[in-house]
């Protein structure tokens, strides 16, 4: 009992999110595809591995542990082009 007491502060000390993660792929047209969304990432990262974070109320994509795009998180099957990535706001669903 003692020894599981003595680990318990170092399993505890460790910081986590609170969000889904997934690995996923950039694809020709510089959008990543995460459950039914997609989100616009720079070209440069096109056919790159990223991870995806979904928190509550937004996704962050990121490539090597480095973040290179964060979005809104919206309704599904949408497109999201942010302007954080130098392009005009558009969202809505895909017709």
């Amino acid at each position: 009992m003692a020894a599981k007491l003595a680990v318990l502060p170092l399993v505890t000390a460790v910081a986590r999110e609170a969000c889904e993660k997934l690995a996923a792929c950039v694809s020709s047209t510089a959008l990543v595809r995460y459950r039914t969304n997609d989100y616009l990432v720079p070209t440069t990262y096109v056919f790159q591995d990223m991870v995806v974070k979904e928190f509550i109320d937004e996704a962050v994509i990121l490539c090597g542990g480095e973040e290179i795009a964060r979005h809104p998180r919206f309704q599904r099957h949408s497109i999201f082009c942010g302007t954080g990535n130098g392009l005009p706001a558009m969202t809505g669903p895909v017709a």
